[in-house]
């Protein structure tokens, strides 16, 4: 909650707070004004001048009533009113006092109330001086209508000292009031002291609340964001099976782009539901894996119980199982990679006089078999060389760095370069693009290598043998998850199924000659740049590879262009 949202609210509690405290006034005032209607103010509050009594209280009455209406016209500070009430407390009770009531313990009880109730809402300086304008006014009052009652008596024109002593006669006379006045200004001092302090603690209090709450909220709102962009998917559902939170990386493996919160998770995904009611039932310790769609990964779940307040409710756990396998490859290569990093030297050096002996061996000789076996020593040890940098292009591979590319000029521009370094026969090279002005976001470095190893592939393993090499590059946009896709297709014999599955595995390949790691760096490029690269079967003869680029703008026309052998 923002602090200008807990100001907000602290002054409209301050402003209700006021609002009741002016209706007890009110109440205390309708009060004084029935007591004076059945006059009973002699009896019941010792007052001696009924008239000025009435005139007191409908006086109070009415000013009270105002300023309850003023409470709703702020212009008007909250201080400012609280002490012009106070000083309306002080003066009509200060006159009830003159009428001759002393400070009796009704009204006594009723004006130390009033001071209290306005000790709440003033600061600590205003309480100071309201409390002891209080007690002067009351007793002034009280010894005005001593003097008066003494005058009338004894003739005395004006105070002198002198009669001071058959003043005091009249004051014990009178039963006590100058007491009863006493008891009364030290209540009031006493109880403004108390209600000042313990309405401090409560604001006190109050703040630290909200400055809790505050921070509770902070932390909650951080939690919740920090769920949100977990890489792991998690879903909350409550004892009926209903979706109580789900985050956005759950949405993604889920297929899922509504609300969910509310729903059934048996609508959202009838599988997830299955392994949950599974796990419920049974209690099984290791839910089997499922896949929420054809076109979707397959996912690991894992429930776990919560407690305390959530006690009914489970937590799960959606994990890519793809995605976990390729952590721990890459874990397994990082480690490769250090170790191959840590020996290279001493491996390169010993391969770099292996190949160059065995090339003198095949240079010096006029036995075949000789210069077969040399050929051979040469051939294997310059693989092994190609093996270790690759591992180690891996081990130190540069970050992305994307760039905002067009297309259809970019892909001239590489087919060219391709053919060129190539070599005899050139590739006839095919390019479709749709739309003509569609945009990418990738690293240019990285999509120049990754379709230079695709394209390589194609014409060492796509091409009939004795024909040209045939490559088409397509791109496009892909209308279902609206994203954009290259793909490089050939025109040879396919990988077989079982192939297919591990042609992405590093070391993994069906030729000799080859290290198995080009496809393997290929997609380790694209899912650097936030793409996907995957063989697509089944879609025609010849082998398809897709890259589905990052989503970027949507453009509208299209064009095919065929680059012409240099």
């Amino acid at each position: 909650m923002p602090r200008d949202t807990d100001s907000l609210l602290d002054r409209r509690r301050n402003w209700q707070v006021y609002r009741a405290y002016i209706l007890y006034r009110l109440v205390i005032a309708a009060l004084l004004l029935a007591v004076a209607l059945l006059g009973e103010q002699g009896r019941v509050f010792g007052a001696r001048d009924p008239s000025l009594f009435w005139a007191s209280a409908n006086i109070y009455f009415f000013l009270v009533a105002a300023g309850f209406c003023l409470s709703y016209y702020r212009h008007i500070t909250l201080p400012i009113q609280a002490i012009v009430q106070a000083f309306i407390d002080i003066g009509v009770f200060a006159a009830l006092i003159y009428t001759g009531s002393g400070g009796s313990g009704s009204l006594g009880a009723l004006l130390v109330s009033a001071i209290a109730g306005s000790a709440i809402l003033l600061p600590r300086r205003l309480v100071v001086a309201v409390t002891a304008l209080s007690c002067l006014t009351i007793f002034a009052a009280w010894f005005s209508n001593l003097w008066e009652e003494f005058a009338a008596r004894t003739g005395a024109p004006y105070f002198m000292f002198d009669l001071l002593p058959s003043l005091l006669n009249t004051a014990q006379q009178r039963g006590g009031e100058a007491a009863q006045i006493i008891t009364l200004c030290l209540a009031i001092a006493g109880a403004s002291t108390a209600a000042f302090a313990i309405a401090e603690r409560t604001r006190r209090n109050e703040t630290l609340v909200n400055e809790r709450t505050h921070e509770l909220l902070q932390i909650a709102e951080l939690n919740a964001e920090i769920i949100r962009h977990l890489q792991s998917g998690i879903v909350v559902v409550d004892r009926m099976a209903r979706v109580t939170l789900m985050n956005q990386t759950a949405a993604e493996l889920l297929d899922f782009h509504e609300e969910a919160e509310g729903r059934p998770l048996s609508e959202i995904s009838p599988e997830l539901s299955q392994r949950l009611a599974a796990w419920l039932g049974a209690g099984l310790t290791q839910p089997r894996p499922f896949r929420p769609a054809d076109h979707l990964p397959e996912l690991i779940p894992e429930f776990t119980p919560l407690s305390g307040n959530l006690a009914f409710e489970t937590m799960v756990f959606l994990e890519d199982s793809a995605a976990a396998a390729q952590r721990l490859q890459q874990i397994k290569l990082a480690a490769l990679g250090r170790l191959t990093a840590s020996i290279a030297h001493e491996i390169r050096n010993p391969l770099a006089s292996i190949s160059h002996a065995a090339q003198l061996l095949a240079e010096s000789t006029a036995n075949p078999a000789e210069k077969r076996l040399g050929k051979i020593i040469f051939d294997n040890a310059g693989r092994a060389s190609r093996i270790i940098s690759n591992v180690l292009d891996l081990s130190r591979r540069d970050k992305a760095h994307a760039e905002d590319l067009t297309l259809h000029p970019w892909l001239e521009d590489f087919c060219r370069e391709f053919m060129r370094g190539h070599g005899e026969p050139a590739p006839e090279m095919e390019i479709r693009v749709q739309p003509d002005t569609l945009r990418v976001s990738f690293d240019s470095g990285h999509l120049r290598q990754v379709l230079w190893n695709l394209c390589d592939n194609a014409c060492e393993h796509g091409t009939p043998e004795g024909s040209t090499p045939r490559i088409r590059l397509l791109a496009a946009m892909d209308a279902e998850r609206h994203r954009p896709y290259i793909e490089v297709i050939d025109e040879g014999a396919g990988i077989p199924e079982p192939e297919a599955k591990k042609i992405f595995e590093p070391f993994f390949t069906t030729n000799p000659q080859g290290t198995g790691l080009g496809l393997y760096i290929a997609r380790e490029l694209c899912e650097a740049n936030r793409a996907q690269l995957q063989y697509l079967a089944n879609h025609g003869p010849g082998s398809r590879f897709r890259i589905t680029l990052p989503p970027t703008a949507r453009t509208t026309e299209g064009s095919t262009w065929k680059v012409a052998a240099p």
